[in-house]
């Protein structure tokens, strides 16, 4: 990605925008929620459920009219039956009398009612209802146009209904599919009385069904154009307001959907990146595991819906609507300002989750972030070998289970599911820490483990307040570090007394040694003519001189175990010191038919002893012309690595190597187990112990007969610079 596109992309100023464009979309998507809930689905206000409601409930108001609240004796006359069916309905609690006065003043107030209905506050409703059994007619309608054109008029509008003293038979085609055949009750007829006259419908308020019901007729129809004055014509007002609020929410829909598109995209690439930095930037709040993440966006979610709620409650969000709502524009707009801050704040927290996912995804580090997978991790790795804590797992759970089950049985008694989740919600964190605790407990009892296994003898485990068997497991492991400082301790001191010994030998050695030495050397100067005598004046000699070379050998290996030997560190070159070496070795090595080739020798300039790696080099040579095979080819190496100088010296060995390389450093060991050839065993060790005297490294290393040492030695980095010069 070019660098000012990668600028423009992941900078502050364009993320903080996205996240304001997030909150936008997040507001508009509930503010499009709550338009469509007053959007009808249907085309027309005669198809909609509380249009075709109040209409058949109109038609119901004329039927009752005509069928019994014409005559003025249904106040009063009121049957044993009704009686009897009223107390049942009642709960049967009331006595005859107050049974009695209650159905008569349901039925005032149900007269009043009709009245109403169909008086003065009917203003868009025409009504022909007519008793063939006496010929009485009931309408708002003008008369003297004859029934017949009456008839035609109504039945020939577009909202109409014609029904018998009981049941809708007939209408126009919008009402008919909710009404067809039905009850003039628009509740029953909606819950399934469709049509069934077996069923005789009754009403205690509203008198009961009767046999002659046929002998009615009912026609009831919608005025066109409607007027102002009723709740048909609100309805109407109210239903064109929503049309146009429609249009408008559909495209607010797709404009939200199609900028929330565009924000996750641009989101998804930017997120977690910065211009500044290279990878993907990792917060405090990603590092929370996603579960936790995830329950506080659904404690935010709840919150929010109970916020909303509360609001909606207060000041009704649907009055606030445009086209639809009755508040002015400064309270909606106080409203809709409320709405967007906790709309914003529920949609950061939401972000915030998804981006922490997104990084993690980004990142590969999705399986570190998901705390299921972590803490099945840390029970796999550190407790699924313990049997005591799989035991206390165990345990664990099953104290879990019975503390669910006793909250369950509470919220059961108490009848609280809030309770219950509540009381849930914190048990599971309380076990969830305590959980967490052993497994970090244990987490350092293994590091105190390792720490001790590395040497750290003085390491201790501090647990606090942690189970009894971790305690335990931890007091064994201190007192297993301090028995091994103990034997360790011991061990140092040994190796001491016995290099200190080794040393005293040595001296006291030196002495008569050196008496032998000089003595032969006078008999080699004496002039002896007996040739035996010469001979074995020459085995002394050969002898004494080993044992001499022997005896310093020692010395110097005690010295450098024991730290006696002092490192006077100062640069040199590391390259003219081994060609100085290969000088005065080079006749010794041709006469075992060894052709030494120096492949490569670069200039590097050391800090070191030179005295002691001079030692070094010459026993490793030393050990090539004992050791080598003969009529082979040495190969010798002086490199220059930066951090350290490094002299590389590989042969062909005569012998089999059947030995591990490191035994080779130990004092006393030889590559022949025969011991057929002149070596003590003491070069490879005091040639490893002087480099690590000078801070420098020694290792050897076996192919079958291939045998390579690699020296290495601080090097100093002028060393350019002093070539030149």
């Amino acid at each position: 990605m070019d660098t000012w596109w990668k600028k423009l992309i992941y900078s502050s100023w364009l993320k903080t925008i996205a996240v304001l464009g997030f909150f936008l979309v997040g507001f508009l998507a509930l503010f499009s929620f709550f338009n469509s809930q007053v959007i009808p689905s249907q085309d027309s206000i005669y198809n909609t459920y509380y249009f075709n409601e109040a209409f058949i409930q109109k038609a119901g108001y004329v039927r009752d009219y005509i069928v019994r609240y014409r005559k003025p004796e249904i106040i009063s006359n009121i049957t044993v039956e009704d009686i009897q069916k009223y107390k049942e309905a009642h709960g049967g609690t009331l006595t005859d009398e107050e049974a009695q006065q209650k159905i008569m003043k349901d039925r005032k107030d149900y007269l009043m009612s009709i009245e109403s209905a169909t008086g003065k506050s009917n203003i868009n409703v025409d009504f022909y209802a007519k008793s063939l059994k006496d010929n009485v007619v009931i309408t708002n309608m003008d008369t003297s146009i004859g029934e017949e054109k009456i008839l035609q008029d109504l039945t020939h509008r577009e909202v109409y209904l014609v029904g018998d003293g009981h049941y809708i038979n007939n209408g126009s085609n919008a009402l008919m599919s909710y009404g067809k055949y039905g009850d003039y009750d628009y509740d029953t007829n909606i819950y399934g009385v469709y049509g069934d006259h077996s069923v005789t419908h009754y009403d205690y308020y509203r008198g009961e069904g009767f046999e002659d019901e046929g002998q009615y007729e009912v026609y009831v129809a919608l005025k066109q154009p409607l007027e102002p004055g009723d709740v048909f014509y609100t309805y109407e007002q109210n239903f064109e307001k929503a049309q146009q609020l429609k249009s408008v929410t559909y495209q607010m829909i797709a404009f939200t959907a199609l900028i929330g598109v565009l924000l996750i995209i641009y989101w998804f690439v930017a997120v977690g990146r910065s211009a500044r930095k290279e990878g993907i930037r990792i917060n405090g709040f990603d590092k929370i595991p996603f579960e936790f993440q995830l329950i506080g966006l659904g404690i935010s979610t709840l919150i929010f819906c109970i916020l909303i709620d509360g609001i909606n409650r207060s000041f009704d969000l649907f009055s606030c609507l445009p086209y639809v709502g009755t508040r002015t524009v400064p309270q909606s707009l106080v409203v809709a300002g409320l709405v967007f801050i906790l709309s914003s704040t529920y949609v950061g927290v939401g972000l915030a989750v998804v981006s922490s996912l997104i990084k993690h995804i980004k990142n590969k580090s999705i399986k570190e972030y998901i705390g299921i997978i972590r803490v099945t991790k840390l029970l796999k790795e550190y407790l699924m070998t313990k049997r005591m804590l799989m035991v206390a797992v165990f345990v664990l759970v099953g104290i879990n289970a019975g503390v669910f089950l006793l909250i369950f049985i509470a919220s059961l008694a108490l009848d609280s599911a809030a309770i219950l989740i509540i009381l849930m919600i914190a048990w599971s964190l309380v076990l969830l820490l305590g959980l967490a605790k052993i497994v970090f407990d244990y987490r350092r009892i293994l590091e105190g483990t390792k720490a001790i296994a590395d040497g750290d003898l003085d390491y201790k485990i501090q647990l606090e307040k942690s189970l009894p068997v971790l305690v335990e497991l931890a007091d064994t492991v201190n007192t297993m570090g301090t028995g091994l400082e103990k034997a360790v301790a011991q061990s140092v001191k040994s190796e001491r007394l016995k290099a200190e010994l080794i040393t005293n030998v040595s001296h006291d050695l030196k002495t008569p040694l050196t008496s032998i030495i000089s003595y032969i050397d006078l008999l080699k100067g004496e002039d002896i003519n007996n040739e035996t005598a010469k001979e074995y004046i020459g085995v002394l000699d050969e002898r004494s001189n080993r044992l001499k070379q022997l005896v310093e050998d020692l010395v110097d290996a005690s010295k450098a175990v024991t730290g006696n030997v002092e490192a006077k560190l100062e640069p040199f070159m590391l390259d003219e010191l081994v060609l100085q070496a290969l000088g005065e070795y080079t006749d010794r090595l041709e006469a075992q038919g060894l052709q030494l080739i120096t492949r490569g020798v670069q200039p590097a300039k050391v800090l070191g002893d030179s005295r002691h790696m001079w030692r070094v080099v010459e026993n490793l040579l030393s050990n090539v012309s004992k050791y080598a095979m003969p009529h082979t080819r040495a190969y010798i190496e002086v490199l220059n690595e930066g951090e350290y100088g490094t002299f590389i010296i590989k042969n062909i060995s005569k012998e089999a190597l059947n030995i591990d390389p490191q035994e080779l450093t130990e004092r006393f060991v030889r590559g022949d187990a025969s011991r057929t050839t002149e070596g003590s065993g003491l070069g490879l060790a005091i040639a490893q112990s002087l480099m690590h005297l000078q801070g420098g490294q020694m290792a050897i290393s076996i192919d079958g007969d291939l045998f390579k040492v690699e020296v290495k030695i601080p090097a100093i980095k002028d060393t350019v610079s002093l070539n030149k010069k």
